[in-house]
């Protein structure tokens, strides 16, 4: 090798050097990119948390509500030789929403799948299209499935997926809760319903209980996550905040005595080729409602039928309560009751009373003051007594009485004890929304009109049950008071609201107020209304085999364009059972019964025939399953009394 080659020749130190300088380049470069990294993950899992947390879970976890219950009505059970635990009326049953996820249903396939899920499941196609192109993860296509149909659509999107290799993801259900109604129309006015509206995604009670109770019925819902990874199921879930569920309540009802009473209402109203009925049946000690209802009926399950259908939208309605009506001659017992105060406020201030129960009044003259036309009897009579007075019906007796009335105590203090006494003209404060307040005319105060409310000749009208408003509840609540010893309840259809932490309200015992009547009197008019349902009386229909009862009946004129029409009327009768220890009180109304005369019968839209029918059916069937004993069973009890009574009338009223 010549000196030149080797004075060129690199020594080994300088190629250390420069192999030295390269990987420190090297580490360095590596030093920066792992740097970088660190930042970037600093940067991301740290001062970016939680915004790349948000976006990670809108795509693996989608927050949907954890369904609670609705409370539960339950019924009663009030026959003695078998009691049974409270008696579900409403339940809640699982059902099922189907979600679809639009992200997961490709847009190749998102036609065909529309079409097809449409086809076979009743959809809309172009809505369901419009769902698949908005920015969710979950639309929901169809509300409330049951079990079969679930797993129809499971089974179809099954092989959907197997044609079209798309994700099994695609729809998934979420689990909810629906009401049923075991006993269908039964109560439906009563209860009402909790209607889902799918389009704006929120449920609202319909009426009813429903209605009145919603805040302690409902509930709170909860949260619940589920999992949307693509190893996980969709079904996997956490629940992050329980529901709880609303609270159940008892009511006063009993079922059996419920479907009693609507059979018979049916019954009676297509008999009478009527319009409608109602009927209330209530203990007249307590105040609880046993039975309550109006016919057409109202099935709570297929609100969507009536309230779609303007024909069927008045069958939503409890009349009972929701409307008001002129008592008419049902009136007459209250007015008697009113002549009976008189006497007793008269004779503290050591005034002579105003007539006797037993007194022979004279019931010719049937003109009154500021009357145009005469007060008539549907039957003349010369003389009557309290008893015969309410046996026959008879307006001229009851309007003399509140005319001596109104000249010993006032038009003021008549109207006090109709007001405050008997709360005519007030809610009956039963748990139902939109009671009708009913009215009683004041003085001094004018319709719009400009006529005055309370003119002269209007306590006659009063006295017989015209120019006043109640609804049946309203009456029925002022009649108790004369078969229970003279207290007015509080008419109510609950008896406890709970959960399973415990008791929210259960009713108690209440002081009822006591009318300022003694026991003699009230018993004197008792015993009067018992003659009605016999020989001689206006309601012999009225009778129930084997028992003692009692009551009155009452057939108004309906007002039509602002006249009484003579063939359209509202047919009544209110009445009691069994005469000592009464168990129930109850009050029956035909409206518009077919204006006509039956062979054998007489004239149909009488309260005495319709009516008093209808509350004889039912009084039949509900005493021996209340466990009574009947007080009469060769309907002999009464025959002497009512022999007697039937030869004072002759006696006073022959020619």
């Amino acid at each position: 090798m010549s000196r030149q080659e080797l004075e060129q020749r690199p020594d080994n130190s300088t190629l250390e050097l420069k192999e030295l300088k390269r990987l420190n380049i090297l580490a360095f470069g590596v030093f920066l990119l792992f740097s970088s990294l660190i930042l970037a993950f600093y940067k991301v899992q740290i001062i970016e948390f939680e915004k790349w947390s948000k976006i990670a879970k809108t795509q693996h976890k989608m927050a949907v509500e954890e369904p609670c219950k609705r409370g539960i009505f339950f019924g009663r059970s009030l026959c003695p030789s078998n009691p049974k635990s409270p008696v579900p009326l409403v339940i809640d049953l699982y059902r099922y929403h189907l979600h679809v996820d639009p992200y997961l249903i490709p847009q190749e396939h998102r036609l065909k799948f529309a079409r097809e899920i449409s086809k076979r499941f009743g959809l809309d196609a172009k809505e369901v299209k419009e769902e698949l192109i908005k920015k969710s993860r979950s639309r929901r296509l169809l509300s409330f499935l049951n079990r079969s149909e679930k797993e129809a659509i499971d089974i179809w999107f099954k092989e959907f997926v197997t044609l079209t290799k798309i994700s099994k993801k695609g729809i998934f259900f979420i689990q909810d809760y629906k009401r049923h109604y075991p006993y269908g129309e039964s109560l439906g006015q009563v209860l009402h319903t909790y209607r889902y509206d799918s389009k704006r995604g929120v449920g609202y009670p319909t009426g009813g209980l429903e209605l009145f109770f919603d805040p302690v019925l409902k509930g709170e819902k909860g949260k619940k996550i589920l999992l949307r990874s693509a190893r996980q199921k969709i079904d996997q879930d956490e629940v992050v905040e329980p529901a709880k569920d609303g609270y159940d309540i008892q009511l006063t009802i009993d079922p059996v005595i419920q479907a009693i009473a609507e059979t018979e209402l049916e019954k009676g109203v297509l008999t009478a080729k009527a319009k409608g009925g109602s009927v209330v049946i209530m203990d007249p000690q307590t105040g609880e409602i046993m039975a309550i209802a109006s016919y057409p009926f109202f099935h709570p399950g297929k609100v969507e039928d009536y309230y779609n259908d303007a024909t069927k939208m008045e069958s939503t309605r409890l009349k009972a309560v929701n409307e008001s009506f002129e008592p008419g001659s049902i009136m007459k017992p209250i007015s008697a009751v009113i002549g009976l105060l008189a006497n007793q406020e008269l004779i503290e201030k050591n005034r002579s009373p105003i007539f006797s129960p037993i007194e022979m009044m004279d019931v010719t003259d049937t003109s009154f003051p500021g009357r145009l036309k005469p007060i008539k009897d549907v039957r003349s009579h010369r003389f009557l007594n309290m008893r015969l007075a309410l046996q026959k019906s008879s307006n001229v007796y009851v309007a003399r009485l509140i005319e001596r009335v109104i000249k010993k105590l006032g038009e003021k203090w008549y109207r006090k004890q109709l007001s405050d006494l008997f709360l005519f003209g007030k809610k009956s404060g039963i748990e139902l929304p939109s009671e009708h307040l009913g009215m009683l005319p004041e003085i001094g105060k004018k319709y719009q009109s400009g006529l005055l409310e309370w003119s002269v000749p209007t306590p006659f009208s009063l006295a017989m049950g015209y120019n006043l408003q109640c609804n049946q509840v309203q009456i029925l609540r002022a009649f108790a008071s004369i078969v229970n010893g003279g207290y007015l309840v509080k008419p109510t259809l609950i008896q406890k609201i709970s959960n399973q932490s415990g008791v929210f309200f259960e009713q108690q015992p209440r002081k009822a107020s006591k009318l300022p009547l003694n026991t003699f009197d009230l018993d004197e008019i008792k015993k009067a209304l018992i003659f009605t349902t016999q020989k001689g009386g206006t309601a012999q229909f009225g009778n129930i085999r084997g028992y003692t009862e009692g009551g009155k009946s009452g057939t108004t004129e309906k007002l039509v364009n602002g006249s009484y029409c003579g063939t359209k009327h509202y047919a009544s009768f209110i009445g009691f059972a069994p005469y000592q220890n009464t168990r129930f009180v109850m009050i029956v109304g035909i409206d518009e019964p077919q204006y006509q005369i039956i062979p054998g019968l007489g004239f149909n839209h009488y309260g005495g025939k319709c009516a008093a029918r209808v509350f004889s059916r039912i009084g039949e069937k509900l005493l021996p399953y209340l466990g009574v004993v009947p007080d009469d069973p060769t309907d002999q009890l009464l025959k002497d009394e009512v022999v007697r009574l039937s030869e004072l009338y002759d006696a006073w009223n022959s020619r």
